[in-house]
């Protein structure tokens, strides 16, 4: 089985069928806005083979956490987990940074929190699904990242971005180091592109509604309509 990598598709899965036949399909985040649960929009095709972690607008709004988080769209999800592919070890974590909980660019200026105490400062009235607020859930600790520091894996896949895009961490490739991860997928900027860290790590960049393959091929371009595109730098 190949891999293939789906760049942010906000709300459009049409073409994930472009992906090369009988390749898994791994989505690097940003599905919603859905309108109805994954399992109905998502090519019945693709349903034995697509594996996906959360962006920042799959918690947008309680019909959007709806949409992903259903049965089927939870056993496919592998955000803070490890599988198994094609012969690879594949991480996930989804979501973004925030410095409500962990700004990794400015150690002095984050505030750097857990779940636990987050959710402690919520009133029980705030709570969604008595845990966190919906929209904190898509915000990364610092836990999850002490949490995949201790596993391997052979391909780390974030929303967030390393160091290799204007906007991203080298917290993101300091933990493909610890992993011992050689390469490094993300989407959330909407751009196609291939780079290596300075440890050596390859990234891979997927565009808008874009597929690469695992040697970061671009196998379907990213588009430039309905949301704004990063430009080359």
């Amino acid at each position: 089985m190949d891999i293939c990598f789906a760049g942010d598709t906000h709300g459009d899965l049409s073409h994930l069928v472009e992906a090369p036949a009988g390749s898994a399909v791994i989505h690097v985040g940003d599905l919603c806005p859905l309108g109805r649960p994954l399992e109905h929009v998502l090519p019945r095709e693709l349903h034995d083979r697509f594996f996906w972690i959360p962006g920042n607008h799959e918690y947008d709004s309680e019909s959007d956490y709806a949409s992903v988080f259903t049965a089927f769209g939870r056993e496919r999800c592998f955000d803070l987990k490890v599988i198994d592919i094609a012969g690879y070890r594949i991480a996930g974590m989804g979501g973004i940074f925030s410095s409500n909980t962990w700004w990794p660019k400015n150690a002095i200026a984050s505030a750097v929190t857990t779940r636990k105490a987050r959710l402690q400062e919520t009133p029980p009235h705030n709570r969604f699904q008595g845990g966190l607020k919906l929209k904190q859930r898509k915000f990364i600790f610092r836990e999850d990242f002490d949490l995949l520091s201790t596993v391997r894996a052979d391909i780390l896949v974030t929303h967030e971005a390393p160091s290799t895009h204007r906007h991203g961490f080298a917290a993101i490739d300091e933990l493909g180091r610890r992993m011992g991860a050689h390469t490094i997928v993300h989407g959330h900027h909407h751009r196609d592109y291939v780079a290596v860290t300075a440890d050596g790590v390859r990234v891979i960049g997927v565009g808008l509604r874009g597929l690469a393959d695992v040697q970061g091929n671009v196998v379907r371009p990213g588009e430039r309509r309905g949301v704004r595109r990063e430009s080359s730098e």
